[in-house]
């Protein structure tokens, strides 16, 4: 090895989470024009309200869609707190007219309301079911199983306008039975936790039922996460990464700094914008694949390549 390539190495090293162009200029085999792109999905977990103050903004701005697990009983409780605190600041106001004006709320729920997640939708975000109070489905009776099911895509679909169509069970918990039933409700499930390929999912051999996710947490360094979206690339596979709780101080296990989500959501959106990966939804991942599967010939379902998926304009 030179000593040149020894040079650009070391330099690649800590900078391939913040810098694209220096991912580029080391694997300069990358930026393949006939390469179909490897498939990127952000999820958000639970509607935590740091998700919409922190995490909404950087991705409307940098322009990447993901996928919004909801909790519904949760976002019930968030909306009529802040409308039960709306109404508090309304008597206030007119008990001391006189009072300074504040049109401003400053509420410390976990979750976020309705109005917000619907902002996600109107970002182009998928917002997909987490359950209505988030148990151990696996624990429950399938009365119970199905009463958390149905009630939240009732919920999202009367709050959002869309029935979900997608699922993830609360902390990745399902046996063959709540698998059964997801599946009767929803087109896609997404666990929780890494079970077989750590969210690194084949686009050959995918199965609906069980999309896995890589989780991103507080010990997670952010260049390791680029490299994983640079993996998606060469080898043409679907990562999904998973997010929860966002924070500007010290994040505690479930949470993220949201410069560490910036970092990550720039080199994947550099990576798509070199035609590397394509971002989507789970939904419009699902959907990419489906039609490339569709695209197949006779042998080729039977067993051989799957064919690329492309990029949706």
């Amino acid at each position: 090895m030179s000593l040149e390539t020894d040079r650009v190495k070391a330099h690649c090293r800590p900078r391939i989470a913040i810098a694209i162009f220096v991912v580029l200029s080391c694997l300069p085999t990358l930026a393949k024009p006939d390469s179909a792109p490897g498939l990127v999905t952000f999820t958000f977990d639970d509607a935590i309200h740091s998700q919409y103050t922190l995490g909404l903004p950087i991705a409307k701005e940098l322009g990447i869609p993901g996928t919004l697990f909801v909790v519904t009983k949760n976002a019930d409780e968030a909306t009529l707190e802040e409308v039960q605190a709306k109404g508090e600041v309304s008597a206030e106001a007119n008990a001391d007219p006189e009072a300074e004006d504040s049109t401003t709320l400053f509420h410390d729920l976990w979750s976020m309301t309705w109005d917000e997640i619907r902002r996600f939708r109107d970002a182009g975000w998928e917002i997909g079911s987490h359950t209505d109070t988030h148990p151990h489905l696996s624990e429950h009776e399938e009365t119970r199983v199905a009463q958390e099911m149905d009630t939240a895509r009732a919920r999202i679909e009367a709050e959002i306008g869309l029935a979900p169509l997608s699922f993830a069970p609360p902390y990745g918990d399902f046996n063959a039975r709540t698998l059964e039933m997801a599946m009767m409700r929803y087109r896609y499930r997404v666990l929780s936790l890494d079970e077989r390929n750590g969210g690194r999912n084949s686009i050959e051999a995918l199965d609906p039922s069980r999309i896995e996710r890589f989780a991103v947490n507080i010990w997670t360094q952010p260049a390791s996460v680029c490299g994983e979206l640079v993996n998606a690339a060469l080898g043409n596979t679907w990562l999904v990464l998973m997010f929860h709780g966002f924070t500007e101080n010290e994040p505690t296990d479930y949470e993220v700094r949201i410069n560490d989500l910036r970092e990550i959501m720039e080199c994947a959106r550099a990576l798509e914008d070199h035609g590397l990966i394509r971002i989507a939804t789970v939904a419009g991942a699902m959907d990419l694949i489906e039609k490339a599967a569709g695209s197949m010939g006779p042998t080729e379902k039977a067993g051989g390549a799957a064919a690329p998926v492309e990029a949706a304009n």
